[in-house]
């Protein structure tokens, strides 16, 4: 398929591949981010050649000034986002949010939100994280806008409490020399053991388990 602009003459503006389903249908869709508004048209040229077999005239139309944001596009983090304002010409019916993520992900939606007699709106939409979150509105007519939402600030860290451990101290002490050494044993001990000496002192450690004795 093949998006054309059309003024005076025809000037293509992008070209994509789209495969015909099981049934039949096929779907594609064109990117108008930073076109102008005006006519275009779409065609579906034969394979291998030019000449056009379907060919659909389009009105691309600029609608975002009928959003109006009235929630902060700015805000420190707090764990969710409220989204507000009015869609002109959408008085007691709906608009359509959808909100993508900074990481492009989905957050919300796309979900039905009521419009009152004023076409004013208002939800709000939890999240995660910090960030640039994309807000896309979209009506019966089709997409009306987008806009940014920045997000500021750290997520709070969940809080841990570690449990208290109690150590116990055990201290032995005696005269020794080096004719004749002191000897002292730990027994019934499970888990970590340190064991300290006063400093510029030789002392060996030796474990003994089931099989053999080891000496440090």
């Amino acid at each position: 398929m093949v998006l054309y602009y059309q003024l005076t003459t025809t000037t293509e503006i992008k070209r994509k591949i789209v495969y015909v389903q099981s049934d039949y249908t096929f779907r594609a869709v064109f990117d108008t981010t930073g076109l102008k508004t005006g006519m275009y048209k779409v065609e579906v040229p034969t394979s291998g050649m030019g000449d056009s077999i379907t060919m659909r005239v389009v009105n691309l139309v600029d609608r975002s000034d009928d959003l109006q944001l009235s929630s902060p596009t700015y805000l420190a983090f707090s764990g969710k986002i409220p989204v507000a304002g009015t869609i002109k010409g959408d008085e007691n019916s709906g608009v359509q949010i959808e909100v993508i993520g900074p990481d492009n992900t989905v957050v919300f939606g796309p979900r039905f939100v009521n419009t009152n007699y004023l076409g004013n709106f208002a939800t709000e939409v939890p999240i995660t994280y910090p960030g640039d979150y994309e807000v896309i509105f979209t009506d019966s007519r089709g997409y009306i806008g987008n806009r940014i939402i920045t997000v500021v600030g750290q997520k709070p860290l969940t809080s841990v409490t570690n449990p208290t451990v109690t150590k116990s101290v055990v201290s032995a002490h005696t005269k020794s020399s080096k004719d004749n050494p002191a000897y002292f044993a730990i027994t019934g001990s499970n888990g970590l053991v340190t064991i300290r000496t006063s400093s510029s002192i030789d002392w060996i450690i030796e474990y003994p388990d089931d099989m053999e004795s080891f000496t440090w």
